[in-house]
């Protein structure tokens, strides 16, 4: 039997939720875990590389995706991650050339909001990583983009292919 879809967690606004004393809002413990558990997902297993906003991940920390990611037992393996910075990510991911599926997907609004995108886009990351060939794709909103091919559209508040 082959190993279970892996999630590694960085943080994002995903998992934003607790506020600090100066009321920052900030990436606390997963909420990956709960929602699997919520919904009876299984075959699944969940990692923390970090608690970061993407907007402070650095070169430093796309290496540590990297090398996790390279590290890793599974051969489909999803991402959450700060949409700010995902597809300098997802690009820095697929010139890697893994010979794995890796999606990277994420939220517009943390999993703790009632009214969130997190649980859908979850969910629907790890289906695309279930079916998927090799390489590395961005999954947000019901649509996947291979890497190159990703961009974000703060306008819209949703990924779209470049142009």
């Amino acid at each position: 039997m082959s190993a279970p879809i892996l999630v590694l967690t960085c943080g994002g606004t995903f998992d934003k939720n607790r506020f600090t004393k100066d009321g920052k809002f900030v990436c606390g413990s997963t909420e990956v875990e709960r929602i699997l558990a919520d919904t009876g997902v299984a075959a699944v297993e969940c990692e923390e590389i970090m608690r970061k906003d993407s907007l402070d991940m650095d070169d430093e920390d796309r290496s540590k995706v990297a090398a996790t990611v390279a590290g890793a037992a599974s051969k489909r393996i999803v991402i959450v991650h700060g949409t700010d910075t995902m597809e300098a990510t997802a690009r820095a991911l697929a010139v890697k050339n893994f010979a794995k599926t890796v999606v990277l997907t994420g939220a517009m609004r943390p999993a703790v909001f009632a009214h969130t995108d997190a649980d859908f886009n979850l969910g629907f990351a790890l289906g695309c990583a279930a079916v998927l060939g090799t390489g590395v794709w961005v999954a947000m909103h019901g649509e996947i983009f291979p890497a190159a091919e990703v961009t974000k559209d703060v306008d819209q508040m949703r990924f779209v292919r470049k142009a």
